[in-house]
């Protein structure tokens, strides 16, 4: 802690403000608006020591600890925070809780012989726009409940909302500063700010500065009001009461809420305004983000009428200690101690990250939203260097308060000094940097550039049997007779009709549902006691396991890529081993659909599909067995989602890192940082374009698979010249060359994504994490078992690529396995059933 003012200062930034402060003249004092400072800092300085944890137990030391609050006094030091409040928890533990300065009586204006109320860690302290937070986590609570939904249009609440274009703003676009709104006119009166009805009005009749969800802009104001409104019409309780009863209470926080009780308002901090006179570009700045004079917002909020109202976006207080334990809550994924709070999905659906990081149109700098929070950034952000997973809220207009996960961290720092431009000063940016600093975690582990080991491949096994060479000898001309006999009869079916040779989903099913081109389908048990699979019988076991088990197919192929024909069925196989099949089949995209995203596949259509699955099957717990994408779909949806009830994941030559992915993969990760620079140079990218311009079509699909392996084109062909005699080979062939014929095509919205994510930038393989929407689904999240396996002889998805999971995902029990077969082959070549069919289905038989 920091004793007497020392006469050596070691701190050039304490001399520099000192300086400042006593230099003679009328001209600093003029240029400046500062407190007093004491001559003995411990003599402002408040603190509990038994309420402070042993740092070491928080992983830090007594000296990282001590650095911390050093660099807080500094920040006083500047002479623009009369009183400072911090609370600094890391794993859980309090490690700083202090307060220095004074609350009352020792502003810049305030005459010598006012009263001086030293400022102690039990101050309220207004949160100003930092109130945000928790109107917001009010919200998802009400979402949690079911008495609101996010995706609603705000005007299904208040239906006077939807006018000028405000329609189809819903409550997740104002969450996240994309509502259009962010304002209100400027030169606002003052007195405004206490009439509801008044302020609602105005938002109401507002048209949007930019189209709603085009742009995020940060809204002081406007927010807070709609949602207050919202909060007040679905509950029919003001605000006061619903975080009494939603978040003090169960916390057991005293001041924490809007306003002060009468007999709390004596101890609440005075707010001061500070710091250098409002001078242009900072003037303007202020107003157009506050759009009430700064000096008058100040004085405002130290009035009476202030601490009694009930502002959803202004007056919030608190503690700095009751500040920290919020954000520790979340922390904890919505319980302290042994008090549940919010639920798990709950506090990921609040805080995670909804909004890239883009030019806010309000703040004039870039910003990443939550859906209630701001976020942090690398390698320097709003909560500090390396700060990409934090999030939290500034207040006006030096009070932050945040968490950050990879630190374990949950901090506040509470300022009563309103300076204009106090964020800039450098005692503020050398304190965010030693609080990142001094508790790093995952926001500083660095990123290996060592190519990933590469495992041999496996020596492929024979793809059976040769075939019969026709031989002309006299001997054998009744053989070859009958085979051009036979040759004639199926080219002359296959000509009139080919679907008789396309023996593609023929498994019984029932469609339970259906959403569009979405469909669900589920398997009907098997009647026969045997069933052929190639060359071998299978006896059928009947229903044997209790998790019912889900396909999800690639986007690219039909969904009967696991229903091929009879003797080559996934499906059947699994019915015949005893497990209760499912479906999800995403249908065949048309041109009308090049606006289908990730987040509507994924968010939309897997979690109605899977939660119709589990509703028919009268089981909560899944497994999913995806193939290529569907795969990927599988660990993007358990990870976005956080749902737990998925039991296992079987994933098949599922590409996750990009950039490995043969010779496309390498090219990709040549013009990946090019194509970045390139965007943010001309400020447009693949995703700005029409989604129709980058609808691809199937037939274009087929071109490029096969052109991967034009040999083994031709190949076929020449293998089905000689065995056109042979019914079997052509049902094979002919079901086959329907299944690669006839490739989906790929929506244009979500062909961008794949570009943008997956293809330049490579976010799954370098991050292990990429955006659904304005959600971030991070495969670290993922818990459930999962094996993974990948063809030796893939050519569009190699080892490599395939492999990468193991090094993402967040499961303790992950196995991979390297099976014969090419891209295609993997799955339904001849030796797909012995080796991937029967491997998946031992190693789910065990866990289900």
């Amino acid at each position: 802690m920091s004793g007497k003012k020392p006469k050596g200062i070691k701190s050039g930034l304490r001399k520099v403000a000192r300086r400042v402060i006593r230099a003679p003249g009328a001209v600093v004092r003029k240029m400046s608006v500062l407190i007093p400072l004491p001559d003995d800092l411990e003599k402002v300085t408040s603190y509990t020591p038994s309420e402070e944890a042993d740092p070491a137990e928080a992983g830090m030391s007594a000296r990282s600890v001590s650095a911390i609050w050093s660099a807080v006094t500094d920040l006083y030091c500047t002479g623009m925070h009369p009183a400072l409040s911090f609370c600094l928890r890391r794993r859980g533990r309090v490690v700083l809780k202090r307060a220095i300065g004074h609350a009352r009586g020792n502003g810049p204006r305030d005459h010598a012989g006012a009263v001086k109320t030293p400022a102690t860690p039990d101050t309220p302290v207004c949160l100003f726009s930092a109130s945000n937070a928790m109107l917001a986590m009010l919200v998802h609570v009400l979402s949690e409940r079911g008495a609101l939904r996010l995706m609603d249009p705000i005007s299904h609440y208040i239906p006077e909302f939807a006018q000028n274009g405000k329609e189809d703003l819903t409550l997740l676009s104002l969450l996240t500063h994309r509502s259009g709104v962010p304002a209100l006119p400027a030169g606002l009166p003052p007195d405004t700010l206490f009439d509801h009805h008044k302020m609602l009005d105005m938002v109401c009749r507002a048209a949007p500065f930019h189209p709603g969800g085009q742009g995020t802009a940060y809204r002081f104001l406007t927010g807070g009001v709609v949602l207050a409104e919202i909060i007040r019409r679905v509950t029919g309780m003001n605000l006061r009461t619903l975080v009494a009863d939603l978040l003090a209470k169960p916390l057991g926080l005293r001041y924490f809420n809007y306003g002060l009780a009468r007999e709390d308002q004596e101890e609440a901090a005075l707010n001061y305004r500070t710091g250098p006179p409002a001078a242009y570009p900072f003037s303007w700045y202020a107003e157009r983000a506050l759009r009430i004079e700064w000096d008058k917002l100040v004085a405002m909020s130290n009035e009476q009428r202030f601490l009694d109202a009930q502002l959803g976006s202004v007056n919030f207080y608190a503690t700095a200690d009751e500040v920290s334990r919020f954000f520790q809550c979340l922390l904890n994924q919505g319980e302290l101690g042994g008090v549940r709070v919010f639920e798990p999905l709950t506090v990921r659906r609040a805080t995670m990250e909804a909004t890239p990081k883009e030019f806010d149109r309000t703040l004039l700098f870039p910003m990443r939203y939550t859906p209630g929070f701001m976020m942090g950034g690398s390698p320097l952000g709003l909560f500090g260097s390396f700060t990409q997973h934090a999030y939290g809220y500034w207040g006006f207009s030096a009070s932050f308060l945040w968490a950050d996960p990879g630190r374990e961290i949950s901090v506040a720092l509470l300022s009563t000094g309103k300076p204009l431009a106090g964020v800039l000063s450098p005692a503020f940016f050398r304190l965010m940097s030693l609080i990142s600093w001094y508790c790093r975690g995952k926001g500083h582990e660095t990123v290996s550039m060592k190519k990933p080991h590469r495992v041999p491949a496996e020596t492929p096994e024979k793809k059976g049997r040769k075939q019969q060479r026709l031989t002309y000898n006299p001997d054998r001309v009744s053989e070859f007779s009958e085979k051009v006999l036979l040759t004639l009869v199926h080219e002359s079916e296959r000509l009139m009709k080919r679907s008789a040779y396309q023996r593609s989903n023929k498994t019984p099913a029932d469609v339970i549902y259906q959403d569009d081109i979405l469909s669900v389908l589920h398997y009907k048990p098997l009647r026969e006691s045997y069933i052929k699979v190639m060359d071998r019988s299978v006896p059928v076991e009947g229903l044997r396991y209790k998790t019912p088990l889900v396909f999800i197919p690639p986007l690219m192929a039909p969904g009967f890529a696991f229903d091929l024909y009879p003797e080559r069925s996934l499906a059947r196989y699994f019915l015949a081993r005893g497990f209760d099949v499912y479906m999800l089949d995403f249908g065949r995209p048309e041109r009308r659909h090049a606006a289908i995203t990730f987040e509507h596949y994924i968010l939309t259509w897997m979690r109605d599909g899977l939660e119709a699955v589990r509703k028919d099957a009268g089981r909560k717990r899944l497994s999913l067995w995806g193939y290529c994408m569907g795969g990927l779909f599988c660990f993007l949806y358990t990870s976005v989602l956080e749902d737990r009830n998925i039991k296992n994941i079987v994933s098949v030559a599922s590409p996750v890192d990009a950039h490995q992915m043969g010779a496309a993969g390498k090219v990709l990760s040549v013009i990946g940082l090019p194509a970045h620079k390139l965007a943010k140079l001309f400020g447009m990218s693949v995703k700005d374009l029409d989604p129709r311009i980058m609808h691809v079509p199937g037939k274009l699909g087929t071109i490029g698979f096969n052109l991967t392996n034009p040999l083994g084109v031709l190949k076929s062909h020449f293998d089905l010249l000689v065995n056109l005699w042979d019914r079997d080979y052509l049902i094979g062939h002919d079901s086959l060359e329907n299944w690669i014929g006839n490739l989906l095509d790929y929506p244009g919205r979500t062909m961008q994504e794949i570009v943008v994510q997956m293809f330049l930038a490579n976010r799954l393989g370098r991050k292990g994490s990429m955006k659904i929407g304005p959600h971030e689904a991070s495969l670290a999240d993922i818990r459930c078992p999962v094996l993974a396996f990948a063809g030796n002889n893939d050519k569009i998805v190699p080892y490599a690529s395939a492999h990468k999971v193991m090094d993402m995902i967040g499961s303790q029990e992950k196995d991979f396995l390297v099976v014969p077969g090419g891209h295609v082959g993997v799955i339904i070549g001849s030796p797909a059933p012995e080796h991937l069919w029967k491997k998946s289905a031992d190693w789910l038989a065990e866990r289900s």
